[in-house]
């Protein structure tokens, strides 16, 4: 009987295991390289600075009209974005719409300090040249983006 068990521990820890400790299951993160993924928002903090001014916000809501927005990045330096806000919804009179106020079919690349990020499109007449730094928690399932106006969480997919 001691020997069919000592037989079975090894399947138990197997099963027991959930791959790389990244929570998700997901075995394919490499800490080299984080970002490669899909990638979903899931949640976002705005800051006004202007009185008055209408923002739009992430679309998270069930009645939002829109998915979230969701990035895909390939491990070859390709990038798809998709980033929608919505808007309205606080009353019958003001129903939820939304807009793609971004979509980007182009490459990304690490920039500097590990987190450096710079998305582009190389056939722009006015290239992007701002570096997006973003944060990534232990298991590299989520990250956090703060652009001093708007603080985003995404998770991987």
């Amino acid at each position: 009987m001691k020997k069919i068990l000592f037989l079975f521990i090894p399947l138990m820890l197997i099963g027991c295991g959930d791959g790389d400790g990244n929570g998700n299951g997901n075995t394919n993160v490499d800490p080299n390289d984080p970002l490669i993924g899909q990638w979903e928002i899931i949640s976002e903090t705005r800051y006004f600075f202007e009185e008055g001014m209408g923002y739009g916000r992430a679309c998270l809501g069930e009645l939002d009209p829109e998915l979230p927005s969701r990035i895909l990045i390939r491990s070859n330096g390709r990038a798809d974005l998709f980033i929608y806000e919505c808007y309205g919804g606080d009353s019958a009179f003001n129903p939820v719409q939304s807009e793609e106020i971004f979509s980007l079919d182009g490459f990304w690349e690490q920039v500097g300090a590990p987190g450096n990020y710079l998305f582009y499109d190389p056939t722009d007449e006015e290239p992007n040249d701002e570096i997006a730094y973003l944060e990534f928690n232990n298991d590299f399932s989520r990250f956090t983006t703060d652009t001093g106006e708007v603080v985003q969480i995404w998770e991987r997919l």
